[in-house]
C-alpha cells in the first residue's frame, strides 16, 4: 500500500514539475501596448491601443500559437436549436473579422470583470451543412454548402477572471468565464441542395429565410454565440494567460 501511495506522490511530483517546466512566460508583443491601471480614463485606453492592435492579431502570432483569422477555420460544429431541428456544420470558414472594430469598453479590475463592444462591418460563414427537421415550422432537410452573410453585427464580449500565481512567481489572468451577447440587423441565408436537390422547393425555403431573418437569427443563437465565443476566448487566453498581468496593466 506504502509503495502504491509512494507511486502516486512521485507521479503526482512529476506531473506538476514537468507542468511548471513546460510553462513559458511571454512579453506582451510589440504590437499591443499596455494601458495604466492609474489611468482615469483606462476604458478608452483599452480601445485605442486594442483597435491599433486588431489587425496585427488577425494575422496570427506563431509565438502566441494563433494562427491566421483571415479566415478563421473550425473543422466543425454541432447544433440543436429544438427538439425538431438538428444542423450539423462542417469545414467552417469565417471571413470579415478584419472588419472589426472595438467601439466600447469597461475595465473593471477591482472586479476582476472586462467587457468589450465590437462591431464589425461584414462577417461571412461559408461551410458544408447537414439539417434536417423544422425551421419557422417549416420541414427542411438537405446537405451540401451554404452561406451565412451578416452585416453590421454588435458583439458584446464580456469575461469574469482570477489572479493566477504562476510557477515564476507572477500573477496572470486565467479562469476565464466569458459571456456574449450580440446583434445582427441585416442577415442572408443561403442553403444549397435542399431536399436532395429539389431546386422549387429549396428555393421558396431560402426566400422564407431570407424573407425573417430576425426570426432564424433567434433559432441559430446558441450556435452564433458559441462562434463567437470561440473566436473572441481563443484570441485572449492567447496573451493574458501568458503575460505576466503587471505587464498588460502596469
Amino acid at each position: 500500500m506504502f509503495y502504491k501511495s509512494l507511486l502516486l506522490v512521485f507521479a503526482f511530483c512529476t506531473t506538476v514539475t514537468s507542468s511548471a517546466r513546460k510553462f513559458k512566460s511571454k512579453h506582451l508583443p510589440d504590437y499591443i501596448s499596455p494601458c495604466h491601471t492609474g489611468d482615469p480614463n483606462l476604458s478608452k485606453c483599452a480601445i485605442i491601443q486594442g483597435n491599433k492592435a486588431i489587425p496585427q492579431v488577425l494575422k496570427g502570432d506563431p509565438n502566441f500559437k494563433l494562427l491566421s483569422f483571415n479566415p478563421f477555420k473550425l473543422e466543425k460544429m454541432d447544433f440543436t436549436a429544438n427538439r425538431n431541428l438538428e444542423l450539423h456544420l462542417r469545414n467552417l470558414k469565417i471571413f470579415g473579422l478584419d472588419t472589426t472594430e472595438m467601439i466600447d469598453a469597461n475595465m473593471n479590475l477591482k472586479e476582476r470583470h472586462i467587457s468589450i463592444k465590437f462591431l464589425t462591418r461584414s462577417l461571412k460563414l461559408t461551410m458544408n451543412y447537414n439539417i434536417k427537421g423544422q425551421l419557422l415550422f417549416l420541414p427542411i432537410s438537405g446537405e451540401g454548402p451554404t452561406t451565412f452573410q451578416f452585416d453590421e453585427c454588435t458583439f458584446d464580449y464580456s469575461f469574469n477572471y482570477d489572479l493566477v500565481t504562476k510557477s515564476d512567481g507572477k500573477l496572470y489572468i486565467g479562469n476565464i468565464r466569458p459571456a456574449v451577447t450580440f446583434k445582427i440587423p441585416k442577415a442572408k441565408f443561403h442553403f444549397e441542395n435542399l431536399f436532395n436537390g429539389n431546386k422549387e422547393l429549396g428555393d421558396n425555403i431560402n426566400r422564407v429565410l431570407n424573407e425573417n431573418p430576425q426570426e432564424i437569427i433567434a433559432e441559430f443563437g446558441i450556435l452564433i454565440k458559441e462562434i463567437i465565443n470561440i473566436v473572441a476566448t481563443s484570441i485572449f487566453e492567447s496573451y493574458l494567460t501568458v503575460v505576466p498581468f503587471e505587464e498588460i496593466f502596469i
